[in-house]
């Protein structure tokens, strides 16, 4: 069962990622903007909506996720693994469309607080559905209690920060979320 009240204490169980097998990517608006000061500004503004990464570098990545896996059971802990996605899974969201991606990144979409395991909201489209590779690992840690998930967001412009992370920001005039998502339902039925 889920039990984490420190950081400091002896692992015993940890989830490590696998990386998608698919050359193929997307890069919508959330992308560049998440991973802008990464990628560069140069790169950011020429970015086409797909990208894709040589097979080589996935083949690596695997490898060392694979490596860090057989390492850490190696010392008796307990290893979990995410489902592997063996195709391209697109997917419709009433404000967007993307792509299923990996679970690569797990510490990203999931938060042990105490005994509840929290699956956590992503900026990123493509990570929207991400957190279902690690169903299977969430039933066996909780039994199917003590697991929560908070809501999404719904990822359109009019919701996202659009201003360069280490900009000055108007902390007093952000948008309520239930007021955005009210606002785009009336937009939606009433067109």
């Amino acid at each position: 069962m889920v039990n984490s009240h420190t950081s400091f204490g002896k692992l015993k169980e940890v989830v490590v990622g696998v990386e998608l097998d698919f050359p193929k990517r997307l890069s919508d608006l959330t992308f560049k903007l998440f991973y802008r000061e990464a990628i560069g500004e140069a790169i950011y503004e020429t970015i086409t909506d797909e990208y894709y990464v040589n097979q080589e570098l996935i083949n690596q990545r695997n490898t060392e996720l694979n490596n860090l896996a057989t390492l850490i059971e190696s010392k008796g802990v307990v290893v979990h693994r995410p489902d592997t996605l063996d195709k391209i899974t697109p997917f419709t969201t009433p404000t967007f469309k993307s792509e299923v991606s990996s679970a690569s990144n797990v510490r990203d979409v999931t938060l042990i607080y105490g005994n509840t395991l929290i699956e956590t909201p992503t900026y990123v489209r493509n990570r929207y559905f991400e957190n279902m590779a690690l169903y299977n690992v969430y039933n066996k840690v909780t039994g199917g209690k003590n697991w929560i998930k908070a809501p999404n967001g719904i990822l359109t412009k009019d919701t996202i920060d659009m201003e360069k992370w280490h900009a000055k920001r108007d902390w007093d005039n952000i948008p309520d979320q239930i007021t955005l998502k009210w606002q785009l339902m009336v937009q939606t039925f009433s067109a």
